[in-house]
């Protein structure tokens, strides 16, 4: 556990350094307890959350609710909240932690292994768990001001975050495959750009289809 709160003080004030000693101990069990911390803080948030959104459900005035609307707000309130509640949202949310790392982490590798000509899998797993730090202390603080103030933060606090993440996991990839900085970059977007141009292409072979789908209704109405 000590190694554990030592290597998160380290991520947050020396990411580099924390990095490095991840590279050479390699604390498997360290990123398996903060993947299990992450999961749970996770899990409050995602529950205060979405109680929290039942209470702007009831603020329609009674006048404009009919007994059909009415319904369907009672039968979405008991949605939600058996959802909130449900071991379901309770085990997705412990496992979701642990599945996108080792996805991230298998992607990673495999294109750190293309670059480098060097695998590190477990050491990339260990870094990866660890540079998700910046969302977990996005979420602690998330959810104290729910708690507290049931006041969400704006989305301008978490894109700050969420910058503070994409450099922690370059540094990451740096570390553990010992590579300049450039090259750590253009691993760490080589699967958004790749993602972001099949999106593309799909969005194109798409069009034709929309476009003559909204051109046959145009006509039909004419």
């Amino acid at each position: 556990m000590n190694i554990m709160f030592e290597l998160i003080w380290l991520a947050i004030t020396h990411p580099k350094e924390a990095f490095k000693r991840i590279r050479e101990k390699r604390p498997l069990y360290a990123a398996l307890i903060l993947l299990l911390i992450y999961g749970i803080v996770s899990i409050v948030t995602g529950y205060i959350a979405g109680k929290s959104s039942l209470n702007l459900l009831p603020q329609i005035p009674e006048s404009e609710i009919t007994p059909y609307f009415g319904e369907f707000l009672q039968n979405l309130n008991s949605l939600i909240s058996g959802y909130f509640s449900s071991m379901f949202f309770f085990v997705f949310g412990l496992i979701t932690p642990y599945l996108t790392t080792f996805i991230s982490t298998a992607i990673y590798d495999l294109i750190g292994q293309f670059f480098v000509k060097k695998g590190a899998g477990i050491t990339l797993f260990i870094a990866w768990s660890f540079a998700a730090i910046p969302m977990l202390i996005y979420k602690v603080l998330n959810l104290t001001t729910l708690t507290l103030f049931s006041y969400s933060l704006p989305i301008y606090i978490e894109l700050i975050f969420i910058i503070w993440s994409m450099y922690m996991y370059i540094t990451a990839i740096k570390e553990t495959y010992e590579i300049n900085t450039g090259l750590s970059i253009g691993i760490y977007f080589t699967p958004i750009i790749v993602i972001f141009v099949l999106l593309i292409i799909y969005m194109a072979l798409l069009f034709p289809l929309i476009s003559k789908y909204l051109l046959s209704l145009t006509t039909g109405i004419i």
